[in-house]
């Protein structure tokens, strides 16, 4: 189940095994917009969500670039193999957004207190950071 707290109209999350997106909120669940369908799923309840966990192919997905990690901490199939860094250039300014393998997040070189492990909470956080959306590329 997904904290509702936790979620924004645009944030993608699992139902019935499917990525969705959720078009809107409401008090008791939400309104999903299935991607691979095009069909609305109306009133889904919150416990009927899951988050979609961060893994190598949705940082490459969201366009994040894969640079080595620290060799003593890498371990065979997990996300602690590599850091991975989006470099987002806005107003002539480039800011750094990454994902280290130590499971810490930095933006600018700044350790984040928060560190998602699910993309909605990496969408929010990107949205918080750089005031526009990260959404999947081939989903958009």
């Amino acid at each position: 189940m997904i904290d509702p707290r936790s979620l924004r109209k645009g944030n993608s999350v699992e139902y019935n095994g499917h990525k969705r997106i959720i078009e809107e909120i409401g008090k008791f669940g939400i309104d999903l917009y299935g991607d691979f369908d095009g069909e609305v799923h109306a009133d889904i309840s919150f416990e009927e969500m899951e988050g979609i966990d961060l893994s190598p192919e949705i940082f490459i997905d969201f366009g994040f670039e894969e640079t080595p990690g620290h060799i003593e901490e890498m371990t065979a199939g997990s996300l602690q193999r590599y850091n991975y860094r989006k470099t987002v250039t806005k107003d002539n300014i480039s800011y750094i957004l990454e994902y280290l393998s130590t499971g810490e997040w930095h933006f600018q070189g700044i350790k984040l207190l928060m560190d998602p492990w699910h993309v909605h909470e990496l969408q929010n956080l990107y949205y918080y950071l750089m005031n526009e959306e990260l959404g999947f590329p081939k989903y958009d």
